[in-house]
């Protein structure tokens, strides 16, 4: 053969062979068994399509499959009171309940890379290999996983072995990509079954996204996309579709209700476990738990009529449950060095401190008082306004020693303040926000200082704070008078709906105000300065002159050392904040 045909076929077949691998690598296809197509891909529904026919001819359709779900991770350690969860002991379990029975797909429902202790320091990065060891098949995105900007966020997902949704969520810029490059939806073949999955969130959560401009997205109805996407699923041959959400309960409640062909909610953004069925359609919601202290094991049962039938059973992660080594290392390399840090002890407190969602996001407390307390007494404002969202803690801190680990997982981010003037009518406004979505667990439903008033939960939104309750620092709210109102720099961009903050005269700006968390620290700080000087001033009190009987000297310098310690006790500077009535519910 002519050496020009052989120089000029083989560079084609190289040409070819270039050509080829851009478009494998472009597509992420292989030509071995084990091609894996992009997930979200046309690719992958049709492999799905192509997989479940021939299970289908071979006989292979299993009759029941089985799901794993979990929602709102923060802390990677395991806590101190049962259940104690941690990701050591969930992987552990997770490994467990794959051992025996039904291959399970796990799903997650967001909230993950913030906020935590952990993360204030690594930025979310500690949640990656602990989210990969469990095996997550698919995951919406939540609210706080957006705490560290697009950017940072979307490194996070490049490091996951998983896709994450975002089906209703774009920016007017690229209305074909979800926020955050998340994916629309999958259809997935698992054990000859097609499954379909889309991602959900609600609008009210936008709102909070300090990283977006909230007029920069396209958002969309979850129920008009749940309707859009469901039915495109079936239509493709779902037999099941599955709605991955992070939304409020009532939220998910509409979404059951008014989308047919949903079949089942996997919910997160509450930090509650609850089963819930909802007709007209049976369709089953799953929120469970939060923190790693809790998951559901579900089996979906296909019957011959096309109906599905759902059974689920709790687990909580208990110090009983074998954790996971590799896992447990994972934490270990994140949590040790930061670990001496955090066990610091900042100062005493002297009463449980009430710091749950589920009472903090609807009621005065005593931590919110304390915090807000705090502000007044540095800032010297007229009122302040701290959002509930702002404290993360999500439980009862006992009274004792009072470490920084403490303090972070009060305070996880940094929250600068600020002071801004506001009339009185705007302040009823921003009131009626605090309490217009009761009794949601919204983080927007404010702790206060220098205000009370009373709020009736019946009314309609805009209409609940009950005339005539107001008072700020004692006296009845002058709807005309200027008031000066600190709060945090966040809320001033008008995020959890307090749109009467936007575009205010600034009195006092953030950089002129210590960060919240630092406050606190600092008022710890002056606790321990007036009760050291409060030792040295009455620990001496009661002096004792030498007596003629030995006996009698020893007596009177004990009642001395008595009566020194008394003095200072009483003169001692307490931190036992208390419910006070500033915010009245009505019943």
């Amino acid at each position: 053969m002519d050496n020009n045909y052989i120089f000029l076929a083989a560079t084609s077949l190289t040409q070819i062979y270039f050509i080829y691998r851009k478009y494998r690598k472009r597509n992420n296809i292989c030509l071995n068994e084990s091609y894996s197509p992009a997930a979200g891909s046309d690719e992958e529904s049709a492999l799905a399509i192509k997989t479940a026919e021939n299970a289908r001819k071979e006989g292979n359709v299993a009759k029941i499959i089985r799901l794993i779900h979990f929602n709102d991770v923060y802390n990677i350690e395991e806590g101190n009171r049962e259940p104690v969860g941690g990701a050591a002991r969930f992987v552990g379990l997770l490994n467990k309940l794959r051992s025996t029975g039904l291959p399970p797909l796990v799903f997650f429902s967001g909230d993950g890379f913030n906020p935590s202790t952990m993360s204030t320091a690594t930025r979310g990065k500690q949640m990656v290999p602990v989210l990969n060891e469990c095996k997550v098949h698919t995951a919406v995105l939540g609210n706080h996983d957006f705490d560290f900007g697009l950017v940072q966020l979307k490194k996070l997902m490049e490091g996951c072995h998983f896709p994450w949704l975002l089906s209703n969520v774009y920016t007017k810029q690229d209305k074909k990509i979800p926020l955050a490059g998340g994916l629309v939806k999958r259809l997935c073949c698992w054990e000859g079954r097609l499954i379909g999955i889309i991602g959900l969130v609600e609008e009210e959560w936008l709102a909070t996204l300090s990283c977006v401009n909230t007029d920069d997205l396209d958002y969309r109805d979850f129920v008009v996309e749940g309707k859009r996407l469901s039915k495109e699923l079936k239509k493709q041959g779902a037999e099941l579709v599955i709605a991955l959400t992070h939304m409020r309960l009532p939220n998910d409640i509409t979404l059951a209700k008014e989308v047919e062909d949903i079949d089942i909610i996997l919910a997160g953004h509450d930090h509650h476990y609850e089963i819930k069925k909802i007709e007209p359609y049976g369709t089953l919601i799953l929120k469970s738990g939060t923190d790693f202290r809790q998951l559901t094991d579900a089996n979906i049962i296909f019957n011959d009529d096309g109906s599905i039938e759902v059974t689920t059973k709790r687990y909580d992660v208990t110090a009983k449950v074998e954790p996971d080594e590799k896992t447990g290392k994972i934490v270990d390399s994140y949590f040790k060095v930061l670990e001496k840090k955090m066990k610091k002890i900042v100062g005493e407190v002297n009463i449980d401190l009430e710091c749950r969602f589920s009472k903090i996001r609807t009621e005065e407390t005593n931590v919110g008082n304390w915090i807000c307390d705090i502000v007044k007494e540095e800032t010297k404002a007229d009122i302040i306004m701290i959002n509930s969202g702002t404290l993360r803690a999500d439980c009862i801190v006992p009274a004792g020693p009072y470490t920084i680990k403490d303090l972070i997982s009060l305070l996880p981010m940094p929250d600068p303040l600020a002071i801004i003037e506001l009339k009185g009518i705007d302040v009823m406004l921003a009131l009626e926000n605090s309490v217009s979505k009761y009794p949601r667990l919204e983080g927007r439903f404010s702790q206060v200082s220098g205000v009370a008033f009373e709020y009736n939960p019946n009314k309609k939104e805009g209409s609940r704070v009950v005339q005539g309750s107001v008072l700020v620092n004692g006296e009845a709210i002058d709807m005309k008078k200027i008031y000066s109102v600190c709060t945090k720099e966040y809320l001033l961009k008008g995020k959890d709906g307090y749109t009467m903050f936007l575009n205010r005269k600034i009195l006092v700006e953030a950089e002129n105000i210590c960060p919240l968390p630092t406050m606190v620290r600092n008022y710890f700080k002056k606790i321990e300065v007036l009760n050291k000087l409060n030792r040295e001033h009455f620990g001496n009190k009661y002096k004792v002159r030498n007596t003629a009987t030995t006996m009698l000297h020893h007596s009177v310098k004990r009642a001395a050392r008595v009566l020194n310690k008394w003095a200072t006790e009483v003169h001692a500077v307490s931190i036992k904040p208390k419910v006070e009535g500033r915010i009245i519910r009505s019943i």
